[in-house]
């Protein structure tokens, strides 16, 4: 079964795969049968319409997967060896048939419902298409594409796609025509969608923009190129490298697309964001990326880079579903449970995540535990080793049993006053507003059941704690979570701690 699932997706993504790979394939001297070719904006014009954001085109005659694979080993790119292992064997087939060029036409409307891109592809004067039909067939039949010849070329993609190109719209879409004329012969991807298409997708990718949640970064990002008028993505030699090229319609919205993108990167990739900032040229935002000390400096360390994005963003998670866990409590109980669960004479005997298991679905090994021992007890400490994933710092062992979630201890923070725990009416500093999750650094960690958490004596405490990590990751009472500025005062953070200060306060 799970070989079946893993040559389907091969399958599904393997054309949008060959579309793509234009950013880094060689471009060679042109060959004896370019002189007799239509260029690449001639080819696809016919199957462009409104829908349209962007063309790929490859030249599979000079294509080389081995390379790209040697790339991907040595910069550590997100890209399985076994995926480049069929894609060498698929090409070699295609170029005995024939094959020239591989073309796709990118649709927004075909990737928002997650089809596959349609692929045109060329062959040489004499080629046969029903031979390439033939060595496709296995490829298309599990990925529920459909072939279909339409003069001297072979269209590829989803049936009501073909259906539709196969009408041949010929939209003149200005904008994507001026990237095509631009970019190289060889490998090049343009993008470059209509201005009414352009406005659309922004509306789209910008709801919810008003919420106090941010948008996620990739949403962030693909906003930053709203204002464009188009973009090109040129390849060389491997050795050589590739360059991309983002044009707009002045100077000034280039300058402005390089300083938001800078902020968005010092976000994501602190202390490394120059290495993907463009050069200013004109209107246009430029990526030259022409040798291999620019490649490695670009790529290099990419998987410790991009391990340490999806880290914090499944730390994000966790503390979105600790939080979530922690009002299912509420809507059970009508109350918060207790910071520590203690016994009849008052010694503290367990955190109040073991508490939160049955709403983290949890619910056996809660039922574990000896509640009336403490975390410590030769039958509770024998639990500390199952620690759900949810509280492990993502990218360590749960098993080790350390959490980097504490609630900070204020006596006038929700787990930190005395008394019974609080409800959700006794916030009256406003959920929103009221901080009840901290993620610490490693040497702040503690064993998720011990009743022990971060001890805010005063601002001297937060000053120690930002120390040793000047941006700390917070969840609100609401849900939410963010990343505190290193430029907040400790002042400020001490009252977003309290539950009913009654201050008003800024994230600054």
């Amino acid at each position: 079964m799970m070989k079946r699932l893993i040559t389907n997706r091969r399958s599904q993504s393997l054309l949008s795969l060959l579309a793509v790979f234009a950013i880094c394939f060689p471009t060679f001297a042109a060959n004896k049968l370019w002189a007799q070719e239509k260029s690449p904006a001639e080819i696809v014009h016919p199957y462009l319409d409104e829908n349209t954001l962007g063309v790929a085109w490859i030249d599979v005659e000079q294509m080389d997967v081995l390379a790209l694979a040697k790339m991907v080993s040595l910069y550590h790119l997100p890209i399985a060896e076994s995926d480049m292992e069929y894609a060498e064997a698929l090409l070699q087939g295609l170029k005995r048939h024939g094959v020239t060029k591989i073309y796709s036409v990118i649709d927004a409307s075909v990737l928002m419902e997650g089809r596959p891109p349609v692929c045109i592809l060329q062959v040489k004067l004499g080629g046969d298409l029903s031979l390439i039909q033939a060595c496709l067939t296995p490829l298309t039949s599990k990925a529920d594409v459909s072939m279909v010849k339409d003069g001297e070329l072979l269209l590829v993609g989803a049936a009501k796609d073909l259906a539709i190109k196969q009408q041949h719209p010929g939209a003149n879409l200005e904008r994507l025509q001026k990237q095509m004329s631009l970019a190289r012969r060889s490998n090049s991807l343009c993008v470059a969608p209509s201005p009414a298409l352009s406005q659309a997708m922004n509306a789209v990718l910008g709801l919810g923009a008003d919420n106090n949640e941010k948008p996620p970064l990739a949403i962030r990002l693909l906003l930053l190129f709203a204002p464009m008028e188009g973009m090109r993505v040129d390849s060389f030699a491997l050795h050589q490298g590739f360059s991309a090229v983002v044009d707009f319609d002045s100077s000034a919205k280039a300058n402005d697309f390089k300083q938001a993108l800078s902020k968005l990167l010092a976000e994501a990739i602190p202390d490394q964001a120059d290495r993907w900032l463009p050069q200013l040229k004109d209107a246009s935002a430029v990526w030259d990326l022409d040798s291999s000390k620019k490649i490695e400096a670009a790529f290099g360390g990419m998987e410790a880079r991009l391990a340490g994005m999806e880290n914090r963003t499944q730390s994000a998670n966790n503390m979105k579903q600790l939080a979530l866990a922690l009002h299912n409590h509420h809507d059970t109980f009508s109350i918060f449970p207790p910071e520590a669960l203690a016994s009849k004479e008052g010694k503290r005997l367990l955190s109040w995540r073991v508490l939160l298991l049955p709403w983290l679905g949890k619910a056996d090994l809660y039922d574990k535990f000896k509640l009336d021992e403490p975390w410590d007890s030769p039958h509770n400490a024998a639990l500390i080793k199952e620690m759900p994933a949810c509280f492990a710092q993502p990218g360590t062992d749960p098993t080790l049993g350390k959490t980097p979630y504490l609630t900070p201890l204020t006596k006038e923070s929700a787990f930190g006053r005395p008394g019974l725990p609080p409800r959700f009416q006794d916030i009256l500093d406003g959920t929103s507003n009221t901080i009840w999750l901290v993620e610490v650094p490693r040497e702040f960690e503690v064993v998720w059941t011990k009743p022990a958490d971060w001890e805010v004596t005063g601002v001297e405490a937060i000053d120690l704690l930002r120390r040793a990590q000047p941006e700390l990751k917070v969840s609100f009472l609401d849900g939410s979570v963010q990343t505190l500025p290193a430029t907040i005062a400790g002042e400020t953070m001490m009252k977003m701690l309290t539950i009913a200060g009654g201050e008003v306060t800024e994230l600054k």
